[in-house]
């Protein structure tokens, strides 16, 4: 790996770590406000989550721009080939971008309605392609070539994060977007 390769993915290996703990916590917070309700109403961890939902769909649209950008340097530049599963997983990636940004430009309230199911997809595929990466074994081969066998790891960082984790986490953190920026349509919605 070069030099320049392996600045690019430390830095993105610290922003999915970062990004990981992140979505535990405010997962955490979230299920929290669910149960207690009016008890947690106005507070910090509500105001946390209605500011994340407010701003999710900027917060996905530059999710989805270092996604792309990510996976394209990976690719193009840094010479590593996708197999079929990133592939999978790009197919249900790249549109994202397309659809936030369209979102905030025509200011339009239903990007993640049709995100979503592309990122619950991309997740599905994605947490299958780590599990091949992690050693599970799968009777659907993805490659005759070695070189782009799906359980290949490119990179290993902090003793989990490989380039598929990165994905896992990218759509876990489109998802979580979904469900804050539900909560905050719904709360920023006057009552009668």
């Amino acid at each position: 790996m070069s030099p320049s390769t392996e600045l690019v993915t430390t830095i993105l290996s610290f922003g999915t770590l970062l990004l990981g703990v992140a979505l535990v916590v405010f997962i955490a917070a979230f299920v929290m406000v669910r149960a207690y309700g009016d008890q947690m109403r106005d507070s910090l961890i509500d105001r946390i989550i209605l500011f994340v939902g407010n701003h999710a769909l900027m917060l996905a649209l530059m999710l989805a721009l270092v996604g792309v950008g990510g996976t394209l340097y990976y690719s193009e530049i840094a010479g590593f080939e996708p197999c079929k599963l990133c592939w999978l997983q790009r197919i249900f990636f790249y549109p994202q971008l397309f659809i936030f940004a369209i979102a905030l430009l025509r200011k339009t309230r239903d990007a993640f309605a049709y995100a979503l199911p592309l990122s619950v997809a991309g997740l599905l595929v994605a947490v299958y392609h780590y599990a091949l990466q992690r050693g599970m074994t799968s009777p659907f081969p993805c490659s005759a070539d070695v070189a782009l066998s799906c359980s290949k790891q490119l990179f290993l960082k902090f003793e989990y994060i490989t380039e598929v984790m990165m994905s896992v986490t990218a759509f876990a953190a489109l998802i979580v977007l979904a469900l804050a920026y539900s909560y905050a349509q719904k709360r920023n919605v006057p009552s009668a």
